[in-house]
């Protein structure tokens, strides 16, 4: 189960996996990590495409990192 990104703790080292956007991750990927996270989604839309998700999450990531 993935937490919501604004959730994390990201005190710890922090690896960045990102999916296709067709395919996702590999279920051994999912399997070995520690932790999978989501951008939540607000009104009609189910999902962004995988550069725009990795751009917001890395941007949210090293700003609460730098802090």
């Amino acid at each position: 189960k993935s937490i919501d990104y604004n959730k994390v703790n990201y005190t710890e080292k922090v690896c960045v996996v990102i999916g296709s956007e067709n395919y996702g991750v590999s279920q051994e990927l999912i399997n070995i990590s520690d932790q999978s996270i989501h951008l939540p989604m607000f009104g009609i839309n189910t999902s962004i495409n995988v550069a725009t998700a990795t751009s917001v999450a890395l941007y949210h990531i090293f700003n609460k990192i730098k802090k």
